[in-house]
């Protein structure tokens, strides 16, 4: 299921600690990801376009942080960072348009 990649992936980049704060990137309630989960429901388009516009949010500041003064091992750590935001994203456009292709 889509969605628990999506929760175990924010877990990874560290953006979120827990369940809860799932719903704050997909513009949903702090219980949305266990009550999903229970009823066996995969994330909506309208979820993954809210994530992808978060994502971007976070690339872009990543991407501006990137270009101040670092040392080596940090500058190598947000690049490592940006592009699994990056891969992330891609993922979700992926099943944006998996998911609005199947749709009838």
């Amino acid at each position: 299921m889509f969605l628990r990649y999506l929760y175990n992936e924010l877990v990874d980049l560290n953006l979120v600690c827990n369940q809860r704060e799932v719903g704050k990137y997909l513009n949903k309630t702090r219980s949305y990801l266990s009550s999903a989960l229970s009823k066996n429901r995969d994330v909506s388009v309208s979820s993954l376009l809210y994530l992808t516009a978060k994502l971007d949010e976070i690339e872009e500041s990543t991407t501006e942080v990137l270009t101040t003064e670092r040392d080596a091992a940090e500058k190598q750590a947000l690049i490592e960072g940006l592009e699994s935001i990056k891969d992330l994203n891609n993922k979700c456009w992926e099943k944006i348009w998996e998911k609005t292709l199947t749709e009838k």
